[in-house]
């Protein structure tokens, strides 16, 4: 009698009922979390994969204003690449220098790039410069400057095969000095000097802070100039 008591009351009912309504508010919370906190986490993630590779491009200029400098004559640099793309073009960004309106140095400076969605960094003529999808900066300056009488331009020529990597892995940058060159013209007063990049952007406001009148710019090219009085 007590077992039949005990099946005809609710008692029992109410404790499954309660037991898979706490069950379903579970499972729904875990669903809500998947599809609202997922994309914040693999940004989050994003986030520090590319803070930490601006850090080790950070050392990468170093090595190369090294190299370029004659502190050292080899460096080499490990990068991680987790979950990203990283690249290496010796054809890009190309230079062009002009003295008193007689063209005189073009060469293509090469640049290393490191990508993740819409965020880049990369080493080029130098520089280490950074784009967000809106515009780009110059983080780590060049050997670039003038003080309206002298002007100093630094070219560095990054050189060798062209790779191209994505995934997650290890990437080794080796750098050595193959050739160094000095060009003086005393009685030079005007230079103008035209960079073609995707940081172009970067470039002129380094160039224009730099004392450079910014002559024009577009999204992949910008050309200044400098008049010595």
């Amino acid at each position: 009698m007590t077992i039949k008591a005990l099946i005809d009351t609710d008692n029992a009912v109410s404790d499954i009922v309660g037991f898979m309504l706490v069950l379903s508010i579970m499972i729904v919370s875990l669903a809500a979390i998947s599809l609202f906190a997922q994309p914040i986490l693999n940004e989050t993630k994003d986030e520090i994969y590319f803070s930490n590779m601006e850090q080790s491009f950070t050392l990468l200029h170093s090595d190369t204003n090294d190299i370029a400098s004659g502190r050292s004559t080899i460096k080499t640099r490990d990068l991680n690449i987790a979950n990203a793309h990283m690249s290496f073009d010796p054809d890009s960004t190309n230079i062009s220098i002009i003295f008193d309106g007689s063209p005189n140095i073009s060469y293509n400076a090469g640049s290393i790039e490191y990508d993740i969605k819409d965020r880049k960094v990369c080493l080029e003529n130098g520089a280490l410069l950074s784009s967000y999808g809106t515009g780009s900066i110059v983080i780590s300056e060049p050997l670039i400057y003038t003080d309206g009488q002298t002007t100093v331009i630094n070219l560095v020529q990054l050189d060798g095969p062209a790779f191209s990597v994505g995934g997650e892995g290890i990437v080794r940058i080796i750098q050595q000095n193959n050739f160094t060159e000095s060009f003086i013209h005393k009685d030079s007063k005007n230079v103008t000097i035209t960079i073609n990049s995707q940081y172009a952007g970067g470039w002129a406001h380094y160039l224009e802070k730099q004392g450079f009148n910014i002559e024009s710019i577009t999204s992949d090219n910008v050309t200044a100039s400098i008049n010595r009085t």
